[in-house]
């Protein structure tokens, strides 16, 4: 196994640490903290797949209207 690999943000070799806990990783320790701390990792959500802001207000708007009125017994 190739323990030896250059990071691909700083191009300084990879500790071997690292590689023999993460085989497949491109970063060193320092390189990967600095990525995970500037960029927002979080999936991306379409909301047009769902509908419109407006579509969800509406449906919120029923699902409270129909919970008041279960309350109320009617």
């Amino acid at each position: 196994m190739e323990l030896f690999r250059l990071c691909a943000g700083c191009r300084e070799p990879i500790a071997v640490e690292r590689l023999e806990s993460v085989p497949d990783a491109r970063f060193c320790t320092e390189c990967q903290s600095n990525s995970e701390a500037t960029l927002d990792t979080r999936r991306y959500i379409d909301e047009g797949l769902a509908g419109s802001r407006e579509d969800h207000k509406k449906m919120r708007g029923r699902q409270w209207s129909e919970m008041v009125q279960r309350s109320r017994g009617k």
